[in-house]
Order: structure tokens, then sequence, then C-alpha cells
């Protein structure tokens, strides 16, 4: 327990974001949070991939073309999730009239578990060159875990396209992942 003196508050808000997850993966099963996860993953995937087309949109907010980047990526995600939940909604319906047993119940914390992570990586993608420059992210006991997560996360979905984000407005020198 030691371990819990070196965190900071953006280590405490990690842990509660992972642990909500996984208590709710716990309440819900198996089957459940893999219809869930699903829909959290087409919603994220969809948003990362359609990210840079309405960026337009925010022009009369910033000029920053990350901060258009976040704007944009939460605001497909935003639409894409509460689609895809009205359509899950049904799906789910069915099966909480089944039966969960204790397999059940593991096997649906694993995945809430998962869940949170992905949450975490996917929050550190989107607003990473913003979040690398913050004191809070370079004192934190967890950035190093959400690195690698991060690295591991983008090698099946894609890096960071670095080339058509002005480097010279970021203020950053090269590639972190290189």
């Amino acid at each position: 327990m030691n371990f819990l003196f070196y965190l900071n508050s953006f280590d405490f808000f990690i842990l509660i974001i992972f642990f909500s997850s996984l208590l709710i993966g716990l309440s819900r099963g198996l089957y459940i949070e893999i219809i869930s996860n699903a829909i959290w993953i087409s919603a994220i995937l969809l948003a990362w991939f359609f990210r840079y087309y309405p960026m337009e949109i925010f022009d009369n907010f910033t000029s920053d073309k990350e901060i258009k980047s976040i704007f944009s990526f939460v605001s497909i995600f935003v639409v894409l999730l509460i689609v895809f939940r009205i359509t899950g909604k049904a799906i789910m319906k069915g099966m909480n009239s089944m039966q969960k047993g204790l397999l059940d119940r593991i096997f649906g914390s694993f995945f809430g578990g998962l869940r949170g992570s992905v949450i975490i990586i996917m929050l550190f993608l989107v607003g990473e060159t913003y979040i690398m420059r913050q004191t809070w992210w370079k004192d934190s006991y967890m950035s190093d875990y959400i690195l690698t997560g991060a690295d591991h996360l983008g090698s099946f979905i894609g890096r960071v396209p670095y080339e058509e984000i002005n480097a010279e407005d970021l203020k950053i020198d090269k590639n972190p992942f290189n």
C-alpha cells in the first residue's frame, strides 16, 4: 500500500475510472458486458477514424488543431454512443431476465476492467500532445503504464498521423513513441 503515497490526483482519477468500470462489469455480467463493450469499442473506433472530418465546425471556438480534433472526437463519440446504446438497450432488455452466476459476473468484471482501460487509453490518445506537456502527467505514477497501453492499442487502430498536425503549433520536437 506504500505506492498510494506516490499517486497524484490524476492517478486517483484514473483508478476511479478503472475500478468503476470493473464494478459495473461485475454487477452486469458477461453477456451484457460483451454487448456494452461492443457498443463502446464501435463508438470509439468510428469516432477515432472520422475525427478529422467535422473539425471545421469548431473553427469559431479555437484555431488550435489539437483542441478541434478533441472536440470533433468527443462530439462524434457522444452521438454514436447514444445511437448504439438505444439499439443495445433492446438487446440487453431480453438478457436481463437471464440468471447471472458467479462465473458470469467474474468474466463481466474482466470485460468491465478492459473497458475502463480502453477508456483511459483513448482519453490519452485524443489529447496526447496536450496531456504530455502538463506537469501532472509528468509527475504521474501511472503515465508509463498508460503510454505502454497506448502503444499497444495504437498498433491495432493506427498511430496518430503526426504529419497532418502542424508540429510547430503543438511545439513538439518528435514523435514521442519512436
